[in-house]
This record gives C-alpha cells, sequence and structure tokens, in this order.
C-alpha cells in the first residue's frame, strides 16, 4: 500500500514538470492558466508583459515540481529529512515567487 502512495505522489509531482515544461507555460502561451490574470479583463491584461508572466511562472512550476518530487524520494529511501526538506521548498518557494510577482511592477509594459 505505501508504495501505491508514493507512486501517486510521484506522479502527481510529475504532471506539473510535464505541464509546465512543454510549451505551455515556458513558450509564453498559458496566461489562460494563471489564476487571477485570467479574471482580469481585457484591457487590464493588455497591462502586462503575457510572455514574461508566463516563462516565471512555468520556471516557478518546474521548480516547485522538483522540490516536491524530494518527498517521495525521501520516503523511499528513508530519509526524513529529505521529505521535511521538500516540503518545506514546496511551500515556501510558490509564497516567496508570488510575493515577488506582486510587488514593484515587474511584468507590466
Amino acid at each position: 500500500m505505501e508504495h501505491i502512495l508514493l507512486w501517486i505522489v510521484f506522479g502527481l509531482c510529475i504532471l506539473p514538470l510535464i505541464l509546465s515544461g512543454g510549451y505551455m507555460m515556458l513558450t509564453g502561451k498559458g496566461a489562460s492558466l494563471i489564476a487571477g490574470y485570467n479574471g482580469k479583463s481585457a484591457g487590464e491584461r493588455a497591462k502586462y508583459n503575457e510572455p514574461a508572466l508566463c516563462r516565471f511562472v512555468g520556471k516557478l512550476l518546474l521548480i516547485t515540481s522538483v522540490c516536491l518530487l524530494l518527498c517521495p524520494f525521501g520516503v523511499q529511501f528513508e530519509m526524513p529529512w529529505l521529505m521535511w526538506l521538500g516540503i518545506a521548498l514546496g511551500t515556501a518557494l510558490p509564497l516567496v515567487a508570488v510575493i515577488y510577482m506582486n510587488t514593484g511592477n515587474r511584468f507590466r509594459k
């Protein structure tokens, strides 16, 4: 049973790697998937550098997925510190990135 859960967690970590690693975000064409940006009016969206925003979110998804991949490896190889490191990085990194994105008008045209 434990191995099945590990494979499920592994699959859930790989999914964002595949989706964001493809042409969806890193090529700047996945803006409709970014929460908050999708709900803005066309006039508001025109104020933002959409490709740069998509590339940043794609990189964030890749890094977060890699951090979360540490969790099943930590459990599999019986290294709890690796699991906790993955949880800590996978939680803290997106929070820091959202603060970074929303301060300083970095993605405005």
